[in-house]
């Protein structure tokens, strides 16, 4: 093979290696917006688990009311 036909060979592989990388960057660009699509969702849904964690929290602290009015944990019920 002279040096021309090497040349035209090599630039043709090139060429082929160039449509091959760019093919892989389209593959890399979809799935790093599925995975950042999916990272903020897990990120919505940690917000969300802390909200109601918080609000669980704090209905475990208010004291359960007796004939309509609040009191002071463990004085809900008047001794018999």
């Amino acid at each position: 093979m002279d040096k021309k036909e090497e040349l035209k060979s090599l630039e043709s592989e090139k060429a082929q290696m160039i449509a091959r990388y760019m093919s892989l960057q389209d593959q890399a660009d979809s799935v790093n917006g599925q995975i950042y699509k999916t990272c903020c969702g897990v990120e919505a849904l940690n917000v969300k688990i802390e909200t109601l964690k918080s609000e669980m929290r704090k209905a475990a602290l208010k004291p359960a009311p007796v004939n309509g009015k609040s009191h002071p944990p463990g004085l809900g019920k008047s001794p018999s």
